[in-house]
């Protein structure tokens, strides 16, 4: 029995070593975990403020983006109303042109009519002349 007493001893020895080996591994194993929990934990951080990064920027671009869309219907707007202004100095130009012609045209029509009193008046002069030598004729 003594025998059995020192077997049964010396494989609770052993047992209790290979125990407290296992024990020994899942203890690193548990810390190695908990070195990797943390480094994932400072990598969801960062990745959590890069995330907060991007969205601010994308935040300003979009107001940018909108200012710039904004300053774009202005900038067409104006264009829309200068051609008008330009569209509407394009016909008074021609309405003056048109008035300048007819102008013209009325100022050959006076120059002829002008010609033609100024024929009229020589040929009246010329005829008051003539009744004139023809009234001294008689004496009174």
């Amino acid at each position: 029995m003594a025998n059995e007493i020192k077997e049964l001893s010396k494989q609770t020895s052993d047992a209790t070593l290979d125990i407290q080996a296992q024990v020994d591994e899942i203890q690193e194993t548990a810390s190695g975990s908990v070195d990797v929990i943390q480094d994932i934990s400072t990598i969801v951080t960062q990745v959590s403020e890069i995330v907060y990064t991007i969205a601010s920027a994308i935040e300003e671009q979009s107001i940018a983006t909108q200012e710039i869309a904004q300053n774009t219907a202005n900038v067409s707007q104006g264009i829309s109303e200068a051609n008008q202004q330009v569209s509407q100095g394009s016909s008074a130009a021609r309405e003056i042109t048109q008035s300048i012609q007819e102008v013209h045209l009325s100022s050959e029509d006076m120059n002829t009519a002008s010609s033609q009193i100024k024929q009229s008046a020589f040929n009246l002069t010329d005829l008051a002349d003539t009744l004139g030598q023809r009234m001294s004729r008689f004496k009174v």
